[in-house]
């Protein structure tokens, strides 16, 4: 819907509600064309049903002119939610501020093509708008979502290509990992402060807070940020569920679990969770706000490895692994020196205690308890089997207590 009213002094003032759920983009340009005085024609369109969210908000935006005595604000609504998006445009501005906003996408996520990213676009999509994903490789961004999302090409080590892909957005997800975490998070910061971006969310790690492994070069990540003078907020999670699936090997081949870990707990969170408590983040209803996410329940890796073998019905053992095995083994994986180190440091702040605490986070911003460590289990059983077994199959030790 379009209001036109006067403001207290006595200019005017026009107010253009964008609800690209509720609205077709011929009908909102429509109407702001005849409050204008304009003559409309049925070819005279910006958009259509299709894409509705952004194509409306195009719409609109192509369908309003700006005059010395205008004052006008562009206020964005997203489907049974609150405002997201307002800005006043002063004369001098608004024919440039028109034009921005005419490209306006909210989002820019970082990352989607991994774990956590790629779950944040598929949310995103899934409420029916249309985020902007940054990507090295933009056919592969291209073979996954299709035209449902805007891509960018570029490289978080490159400033101009980030630059380029926040044009018009209002909120940058970012999604840094491995020893370079504190410099693409301050260059990322920089890019976008001059950007005008209004809001950065960081994916952050729990870890931060107890300053061991990456969380040594979060933590000088969000301080770049905050430097930066950016309304941010910081997702800190502790260790995905997910993270367990690099037990597969193991177990398809042995049966057996090793760690550095000892009786060490730590409450895994679900992937899931994460990428629901950063959508609620990047709606900015948590400025300003440190999340940090865990799961429902701490857990040992030894009380972890017996959930996975009651639920594979088979017999796993967890076994202690001596710290130089461990560090040969994440160097062939073609870890650097500097990531063993911290991948090394996180094990021994668990076998410490010091990653045991269950926070009330997730329940707080999501309404609901945080999904626990059987049902990813059961949600992923078919990783820990070979090709063709089922649970209780050979060659892993089938259970005597069945």
């Amino acid at each position: 819907m379009a209001l036109v009213q006067r403001g207290q002094d006595g200019l005017l003032v026009r107010e253009v509600l964008v609800d690209g759920a509720d609205a077709h983009a011929r009908d909102l340009g429509d109407v702001i064309r005849r409050q204008r005085g304009d003559a409309v024609s049925s070819s005279d369109t910006h958009g259509g049903v299709e894409d509705r969210g952004h194509s409306v908000a195009r719409a609109a935006l192509l369908g309003l002119t700006c005059h010395k005595s205008e004052q006008v604000y562009i206020i964005f609504l997203r489907q049974r939610q609150n405002v997201v998006f307002k800005r006043e445009l002063t004369p001098a501005s608004c024919a440039r501020t028109v034009l921005f906003m005419s490209k306006f996408i909210k989002n820019l996520i970082t990352g989607p093509t991994g774990n956590i990213g790629g779950l944040v676009v598929e949310r995103l999509l899934a409420r029916g708008e249309r985020p902007r994903v940054f990507v090295r490789d933009a056919d592969k961004a291209k073979a996954r979502w299709g035209d449902r999302v805007d891509i960018a090409a570029g490289d978080l080590g490159d400033a101009s290509s980030l630059r380029a892909a926040l044009e018009g957005v209002d909120t940058l997800f970012l999604l840094t990992s491995h020893e370079h975490i504190a410099e693409l998070d301050a260059s990322a910061a920089d890019v976008a402060r001059d950007a005008g971006t209004r809001h950065v969310v960081k994916l952050s790690s729990i870890d931060a807070s107890e300053g061991i492994g990456t969380g040594v070069w979060h933590a000088r990540g969000e301080e770049a940020i905050r430097a930066r003078g950016l309304q941010h907020t910081f997702v800190r999670s502790t260790g995905f569920m997910s993270n367990v699936l690099y037990w597969a090997h193991g177990i398809r081949a042995a049966g057996v679990v090793r760690s550095l870990t000892g009786d060490g707990k730590v409450p895994f969170v679900h992937p899931h969770d994460v990428a629901d408590v950063s959508i609620a983040a990047l709606d900015g209803k948590h400025m300003g706000e440190i999340l940090p996410l865990t799961g429902p329940q701490a857990l040992s890796y030894a009380e972890a490895t017996s959930v996975l073998g009651a639920a594979l019905n088979v017999t796993l053992r967890w076994e202690p692994e001596d710290e130089a095995t461990m560090r040969e083994k994440l160097r062939s994986w073609g870890h650097s020196p500097a990531m063993v180190d911290a991948l090394i440091s996180v094990d021994h702040g668990i076998a410490a205690g010091r990653l045991a605490r269950v926070e009330p986070t997730v329940h707080r911003v999501l309404g609901r308890p945080p999904r626990d460590f059987q049902s990813w289990v059961h949600e992923n059983l078919a990783a820990f089997l070979q090709a063709g077994m089922r649970a209780g199959d050979e060659p892993l030790r089938r259970s005597t207590s069945k």
